[in-house]
């Protein structure tokens, strides 16, 4: 299935944005807690973003400085471990598919 989605939504230059204004977008599109994942990884642009392989796989790894951003963005499990929520799962495959068509619209119009 070949989804279509309204790019519209987001600046004409996004695809150079980066840092601050690579996560107001972020923030705008799905919200604060996306882009907090996001800038907890130092994913600082739509390019970074994009190959980023799983943006999720950061809770995997037990840290502490992780703490605040798997409160926000997760589920603790009973056995301590985290899943990220529905939601956010969702906001960020959203993200990334508008991204996505954002950039293939550029490569054609270039």
């Amino acid at each position: 299935m070949n989804l279509s989605f309204d790019t519209s939504i987001v600046p004409a230059d996004i695809l150079s944005f980066c840092d601050e204004d690579f996560y107001k977008v972020v923030e705008k599109i799905a919200e604060s807690a996306e882009a907090q994942l996001l800038e907890a990884q130092g994913i600082r642009s739509v390019y970074s973003f994009r190959n980023t392989e799983d943006v999720f796989a950061i809770f995997s790894i037990s840290c502490s400085a992780l703490n605040d951003i798997n409160r926000l963005v997760c589920f603790e499990v009973d056995d301590h471990t985290y899943t990220a929520k529905p939601g956010c799962r969702g906001s960020i495959r959203y993200l990334y598919q508008l991204l996505y068509q954002k950039h293939e619209e550029h490569l054609k119009e270039h």
